[in-house]
């Protein structure tokens, strides 16, 4: 990569702040896209049976606090999403894996109103057991969103089913099969700017996939042709670019180069996807690759990931694209010690990370903070990164 800081994008960001003491894993968060300084963050409380439980934050400036811890699963809930419904206001679906229930993947309606969520009945996407399930909505059209995951009831196969709501309830489209073998990792973005498209991401064995799906006012699901990310992922995540039509970003750690973060840009025409070139987000041992775009203009993404070989560091690391080209700004450390598990963005640059703070009992934690366009005085590489320090940007 080069050392020249060209696309000079860098975070600011607040102190870290405890939304739940226990050990949180599974962690799935979303902006209110009503309300640009609310947050919930939906996640797995190991303090309280695996329960899974959900916390509004309230943000101001770079500074974030929350209000009670709101049960949503009274069983061990695992694989959690979160995301508002950018149709309705104040709703949002979560979605996880039911281990009450035979692991079975479920949905669920919550509404918020101030730090007050309700919640809907559960509506079953998967009755078996599922795992990776992820879902995105289409803010093109009306109430409709994708899920992907691995059914284990079919052959472990990737599978994809439309939701649509209505009022309070869910109905689902019929299951359709994108790859018909073992997978793993799968994510799923929508393209804000092409009605009813998506894009998923998807391991079959060592090497990733992406593929187009493109959804019909009926409910049902097709899919363009896979093409391949990399011969070799240990974990990535999709994110479609939210200002311009058909383009993404897709996040890996890349197990053929020691598991170095990377990304690569691509272009869609139809359902053919075009990939560029592989970009070095990390050169270290990089766990947990979540990408999202920031909202901001020129459209920029961010990508949160975990620094192993850099004391469990969360860095954030954002950039640009122009066609299949990504241009990267500074890496920045969030915090020392953490595993990200979601990352999401309001109005202006905002953003959010929860992560489990692994040097305090993975703990539940939290860090608001700022993308935006700042010169840089000097030039970046991989070794002036690791030399950022936890202090000098005042993080708990």
């Amino acid at each position: 990569e080069s050392s020249a800081a060209v696309a000079p994008y860098v975070a600011s960001k607040g102190s870290a702040v405890v939304f739940n003491a226990a050990n949180t894993p599974y962690t799935g968060s979303d902006f209110d896209p009503n309300d640009a300084n609310t947050v919930i963050i939906a996640y797995q409380d190991a303090g309280n049976s695996n329960y899974g439980t959900c916390v509004v934050g309230t943000v101001s400036g770079e500074t974030i606090s929350f209000g009670s811890e709101i049960v949503f699963l009274s069983a061990n809930a695992t694989d959690i999403t979160l995301e508002f419904n950018p149709n309705t206001t104040n709703q949002f679906v979560i979605t996880f894996a039911d281990n009450g229930s035979s692991g079975s993947f479920t949905a669920i309606i919550g509404t918020r109103s101030g730090a007050s969520l309700s919640f809907s009945s559960k509506f079953v996407i998967n009755s078996g057991v599922t795992y990776y399930g992820q879902f995105a909505f289409d803010p093109s059209t009306t109430n409709q969103f994708l899920t992907v995951y691995r059914d284990a009831g079919n052959s472990d196969y990737g599978t994809a089913r439309v939701g649509l709501i209505s009022g309070s309830s869910i109905s689902y489209g019929a299951e359709a099969v994108f790859s018909s073998s073992t997978t793993n990792e799968e994510s799923v973005s929508s393209d804000p700017n092409t009605a009813r498209q998506f894009v998923i991401g998807y391991k079959v064995g060592s090497p990733m996939y992406a593929l187009v799906a493109t959804t019909t006012v009926s409910n049902t699901v097709s899919f363009g042709a896979a093409a391949t990310i990399s011969a070799n992922v240990y974990i990535g995540e999709v994110s479609c670019d939210t200002n311009t039509a058909n383009k993404f970003v897709f996040a890996y750690s890349d197990a053929a180069n020691s598991y170095y973060g990377t990304a690569k840009a691509a272009t869609i025409s139809g359902t053919t996807i075009t990939l560029g070139s592989a970009s070095i987000i990390n050169s270290g041992t990089t766990y947990i690759t979540i990408i999202s775009y920031s909202n901001l203009s020129p459209s920029v993404f961010s990508i949160a990931y975990q620094d192993r070989s850099n004391s469990d560091n969360i860095g954030l690391r954002s950039g640009t694209t122009s066609g299949t080209t990504i241009t990267l700004g500074a890496a920045d450390v969030l915090h020392t010690g953490g595993a990200a598990f979601s990352l999401t963005f309001s109005s202006g640059g905002k953003f959010c990370v929860p992560y489990a703070n692994t040097i305090s009992s993975n703990a539940g934690t939290a860090i608001v903070g700022t993308v935006s366009a700042t010169a840089l005085a000097t030039n970046l590489t991989s070794t002036n990164f690791v030399g950022i320090t936890d202090a000098a940007i005042s993080s708990a």
